[in-house]
């Protein structure tokens, strides 16, 4: 029972007599040969009404223990859940190797056993956000389908290939969109309000690790600039920087519309590498690194990469038929451009030059 209820009804039950003294009883009660029925009825009435309030009250403290309870039980369990939530999403979905194998039956046995008080603790629609995050963790769903947590700029650094980055944020709540940002706060009880301008992320040693601005998404490790640019799908449909300056394993410089522009290093395989300066995803000025060449009969021409299947056949071949290079001879060279044109420069013998980088 509400506390102003009780105090309500108090009030009420000690001017009732009153009320009833002035205007219910006859005036001829009132004379002095009726002043001690009149005493004896506000003494009965008074006894009356301190077992009444003594009853309320003892009513009210034992409610209001129960609630108390009720709330601190509440409490447990939504901080319970939050952190569960919190080192799965750590797993799953922050950590550089995601184990998808992972079962909590912790948070299944908190969330199926406290559902009801969950449903009266927070708000419909937190328990419906809330239930969708359980379902996910509990099913074990792939790490795409939790791009909803983050806020809408930091999903295109998600969706790349620098995902594994966002573990390294110092503040997780950071990342997230505002509704799973409330709903977090409120299963913890904190009082933390959501910055809706957040342009930039930092790392545990407060260097920038995500940074948006006009020209795009900055992404940093370490304080060495990974890329920059404006993020889409590739013809390929492989999501990446289409325009401005990226990292990756097979290319290191500057893109314009998906395609290499501009100064930067193509690594086409462990041991073959273009560098210099691409237009249009071609290199028109720099060098193409360990090509396989074939001579025969003065003439020769580029045949594949030294790191290629095709690389790995050729020197099977000659291994174990050495009448083989009757064909042609076979070499490693490099291939410099200018100006669109080719050239042949520093020639090696194809078989030692497998055998000394033990390239297969």
């Amino acid at each position: 029972m509400n506390k102003g209820i009780l105090n309500l009804i108090i009030f009420i039950l000690l001017i009732l007599p009153w009320v009833v003294h002035f205007c219910c009883i006859p005036s001829e009660l009132k004379t002095n040969q009726y002043l001690f029925t009149i005493i004896g009825l506000f003494l009965s009435y008074y006894t009356l009404l301190a077992t009444i309030g003594i009853a309320l009250y003892i009513y009210y403290l034992q409610t209001n223990a129960e609630r108390n309870k009720s709330r601190s039980l509440q409490t447990q369990v939504k901080e319970a859940i939050a952190n569960e939530i919190e080192n799965i999403w750590f797993n799953v979905v922050f950590n550089e190797k995601p184990n998808q194998s992972i079962t909590n039956e912790k948070l299944k046995k908190l969330f199926m056993d406290y559902s009801l008080e969950l449903k009266e603790s927070l708000k419909y629609e937190e328990y419906q956000l809330l239930t969708q995050i359980v379902n996910l963790l509990l099913s074990e769903a792939s790490r795409h389908k939790y791009i909803f947590v983050f806020r809408p700029w930091l999903r295109d650094v998600f969706k790349s290939d620098y995902w594994y980055l966002l573990h390294q944020a110092a503040d997780f709540s950071l990342l997230y969109e505002e509704s799973v940002f409330i709903l977090i706060k409120d299963l913890k009880g904190s009082s933390s309000r959501y910055q809706e301008e957040i342009d930039t992320i930092f790392d545990k040693e407060k260097n920038i690790l995500f940074m948006r601005d006009v020209e795009g998404i900055s992404i940093y490790k370490s304080k060495k600039l990974l890329a920059k640019g404006v993020f889409g799908f590739d013809r390929y449909n492989n999501f990446k920087i289409l325009n401005g300056y990226s990292t990756s394993k097979v290319y290191v410089g500057f893109v314009k519309n998906g395609l290499r522009e501009g100064n930067g290093k193509w690594y086409r395989g462990e041991y073959t590498m273009e560098e210099g300066k691409f237009k249009a995803g071609k290199l028109i000025d720099g060098i193409k690194h360990n090509w396989v060449l074939r001579k025969y009969k003065g003439r020769q021409h580029i045949k594949f990469p030294l790191d290629s299947d095709d690389a790995k056949h050729l020197y099977i071949n000659i291994m174990m038929h050495p009448m083989f290079l009757e064909k042609g001879s076979y070499h490693v060279v490099d291939i410099e451009v200018k100006n669109g044109k080719e050239k042949y420069v520093n020639y090696r013998d194809f078989k030692q030059c497998c055998e000394e980088n033990d390239v297969f």
